[in-house]
């Protein structure tokens, strides 16, 4: 029963932070206002590849991300202390309000389903860094498994909101979504703080 609520608790933390660092909300957002000029079956076509192809950077980030650094002999706990400052920025960039990512987007009607949409737009430096981290926090493979579900519900989620980006945006309200983003902020701003204090504390700095 413990093991099952340490997965359960594990889940929603990744969830939270992924919602926050992928932020598909604020995807949506971007989605919308860059593909006015389209036709609804070319945004479906965008928002598929945009998906598949950021699915494969954050799996394959999340997977072989650490090895890289590794090799280069960037240890883990300066990799864990640094990506905790980079996700602190985007929280109290997304708790005031800045924009997810600053891109310039052509209102020209144009391929951008790779660049930005799928890298920086979904899978962006923040959402990187947080697959590398939250997968490595754990060495249970179960909970493993759990931040790769949460990562996969947020790509499902992301995926769903554009395909259906046409109803969506009419029904919700701005302000709403900013209303989660915030609290989504809040939780990654708390996530990044930990990774600092972990990484410090395993550098024995003060030891």
């Amino acid at each position: 029963m413990l093991h099952t609520y340490n997965i359960f608790n594990t889940f929603l933390l990744a969830f939270f932070a992924f919602f926050a660092t992928v932020s598909p909300l604020n995807v949506l957002i971007v989605f919308m206002s860059s593909t006015g000029k389209y036709s609804s079956e070319e945004r479906k076509k965008i928002a598929i590849k945009s998906i598949t192809v950021a699915s494969i950077v954050l799996v394959v980030c999340m997977l072989f991300g650490i090895v890289v650094f590794r090799f280069l002999g960037i240890e883990l706990h300066s990799i864990r202390t640094a990506g905790g400052i980079l996700l602190l920025l985007t929280a109290i960039g997304m708790m005031f309000g800045e924009d997810k990512e600053s891109v310039d987007i052509s209102p020209t009607k144009k391929d951008i389903s790779i660049f930005p949409m799928a890298v920086p737009i979904i899978a962006g430096p923040a959402g990187i860094t947080t697959s590398m981290l939250v997968f490595q926090s754990y060495s249970d493979i179960l909970l493993k498994m759990s931040v790769f579900a949460a990562l996969v519900s947020n790509l499902v989620l992301t995926m769903v909101l554009l395909l259906l980006s046409d109803k969506i945006i009419t029904k919700i309200k701005k302000s709403v979504m900013e209303v989660f983003l915030r609290i989504a902020g809040l939780i990654l701003a708390s996530l990044a703080v930990q990774f600092i204090f972990d990484g410090i504390r395993a550098a024995k700095i003060f030891s």
